[in-house]
């Protein structure tokens, strides 16, 4: 047989495949702009807000057995205080009608979780997600004392959160505004993807935070060890005492801290600015692949040639390391 026929029909039947596909595929995509023209028109957002019914609810409970606190919201306005009496209160505003609040067995739980929203595709292209929650607000009131376990959940919102303790605390919000006061824990963990949280006086003996990006400022920490790992924002730490090794990971960004004593430093740096102020009891090691290393401590010159190591190493940037700084 001719080769070069039989090439010709080879290359025949290749174009004939990928004519057949290519047709396939945009008779695909147009299928899609369609049903989604259709559904942009007869998309009606009223009778779906209709159908997703805010309520309020009130609630109160009498349980001095409860050692495990477990509060998951989706979105809104989350206040979570220190009760007058030694009772669980919980009232909330424009909240789903899934919202509720109940003590089963050792644990109180409080849940928000609206799966008709995030179910409806054409909701969430067509509609805030913010409108469809007008202004939900969560109080929570609890008794005073140390939980085994308190662990608190918020996708979208702000949180004002004072006088919690728990031997495990775990906070995690995706977005939003936070203000912690007063908290406290063996274990800490505190994660955040976007936003701005604020710590003010807090205590545990193992702290992981956990920053995408965003703005995370803390004034008075005190732990035996803290693990910071942050992809990219700003970081401010004042007047904390780290007894153990402070540990920081970080992608890219600004992190600053002052008035601290911490037990050593341990610190890898991608890119960004690390600035510290204060006294470092134990060996310093850093390692930026670019960016700024700024460092101001009180201690003699002589700790790091006697006591403790320094080793500070900028591939590019630059470092400037100060001592006996008052």
């Amino acid at each position: 047989m001719n080769t070069n026929n039989m090439f010709e029909k080879e290359t025949g039947v290749q174009k004939k495949k990928i004519r057949t596909t290519t047709i396939i595929g945009l008779s695909a995509i147009l299928i899609g702009i369609i049903l989604f023209v259709i559904g942009s028109v007869f998309f009606d957002k009223n009778t779906v807000k209709e159908k997703l019914k805010r309520v309020s609810y009130k609630n109160d409970f009498a349980d001095d057995k409860v050692s495990i606190v477990d509060i998951d919201i989706d979105y809104g306005k989350v206040n979570v205080k220190k009760s007058s009496d030694g009772k669980f209160y919980v009232s909330a505003e424009n909240v789903s009608e899934d919202f509720f609040a109940e003590v089963s067995g050792h644990k109180f739980v409080v849940k928000s979780d609206d799966n008709t929203i995030s179910k409806n595709v054409l909701y969430n292209i067509f509609t805030s997600y913010e409108n469809a929650y007008e202004n939900a607000e969560v109080n929570i009131e609890m008794p005073e004392k140390e939980y085994n376990e308190f662990r608190f959940e918020l996708s979208a919102g702000k949180c004002q959160l004072s006088d919690v303790s728990g031997k495990k605390f775990v906070y995690d919000i995706s977005a939003g505004e936070s203000r912690l006061e007063n908290i406290s824990g063996d274990s800490m963990d505190i994660d955040m993807s976007a936003g701005k949280i604020e710590i003010v006086n807090a205590e545990c003996k193992n702290a992981e935070v956990d920053m995408s990006a965003g703005h995370f400022n803390v004034d008075g920490f005190k732990c035996d060890t803290m693990n910071l790992d942050s992809s990219a924002g700003s970081i401010e730490i004042k007047s904390m005492e780290n007894s153990g090794v402070f540990t920081v990971d970080m992608s890219a960004g600004k992190i600053e801290v002052s008035d601290t004593v911490t037990g050593g430093i341990n610190a890898d740096m991608s890119a960004g600015k690390f600035g510290y102020s204060g006294t470092v009891n134990g060996d310093v090691k850093i390692d930026s692949s670019a960016g700024e290393v700024k460092m101001n401590l009180t201690n003699p010159e002589s700790d790091f040639t006697s006591k403790y190591r320094m080793n500070v190493n900028c591939d590019s940037g630059r470092q400037n390391i100060s001592y006996n700084c008052k």
